[in-house]
């Protein structure tokens, strides 16, 4: 029954048009920053959209998809955050062409950054990825159960701004590994940094081969 799936179809269409206004801000406003932390920070504004949409899929154990979407997100975001900070404390990074030919100067820490960006454009083998495929579904099935097109809307917009952020997501490890620099300067990680790095990488990983281990423990969160 449509109405069961969703009693607030008013509510569904203001909160429909809101988050395709913040996927739409957050990932074509980052698609044009120069600065990695003005990148990241309108991509969380675009991440926040996501969460709305999976919000508004009435009908569906939406409740279990957004923590995990947002647990997910904090590995992410607090990893890549970490990164960014060693880049500008240590390494005086403020623009992306900053990173220019460090790749290989800082290998270890360059391939933590590059999963930390494909997860939060939501490819495997990362949990990036199963935070939004449980979206969609969620998303799928309460259009499928209530035949509301804005949620069909949602999830179209969705699937294509994915792909929109894998163009801003990917211009650090192009930066990082794909332009050289002639500086042979060593630059230093510390051990504390390493070992926080491989703290927020872990789980991304975990989380894609085994989601149920997340999965149920948010249910039993909500038991």
């Amino acid at each position: 029954d449509p109405t069961i799936a969703n009693p607030f179809p008013d509510v569904l269409l203001f909160l429909g048009i809101a988050a395709l206004a913040t996927l739409a801000v957050g990932n074509f406003t980052a698609l044009w920053q120069r600065s990695p932390r003005r990148l990241m920070a309108f991509s969380s504004v675009s991440h926040a959209g996501f969460l709305l949409m999976a919000v508004l899929a009435f009908g569906s154990d939406y409740t279990v998809s957004v923590l995990f979407y947002m647990t997910v997100l904090v590995f992410m975001n607090f990893g890549m955050f970490l990164f960014l900070q060693m880049a500008e404390e240590n390494w005086q990074v403020r623009t992306l062409a900053d990173f220019q030919g460090m790749g290989s100067r800082i290998p270890f820490a360059g391939v933590m950054a590059l999963l930390f960006l494909l997860s939060l454009t939501g490819l495997p083998p990362l949990a990036g990825f199963m935070g939004k495929l449980l979206v969609f579904s969620n998303v799928w099935e309460a259009y499928t159960s209530g035949g509301q097109p804005m949620l069909l809307v949602l999830l179209v917009v969705g699937i294509l701004l994915t792909g929109v952020a894998l163009f801003y997501y990917i211009k650090i490890p192009y930066y990082l590994f794909l332009k050289r620099n002639q500086t042979a300067e060593n630059l230093v990680i510390s051990l504390s940094n390493k070992l926080l790095l491989v703290f927020f990488t872990l789980p991304l990983l975990v989380f894609f081969f085994k989601p149920d281990l997340l999965l149920h423990w948010i249910e039993k969160l909500l038991a």
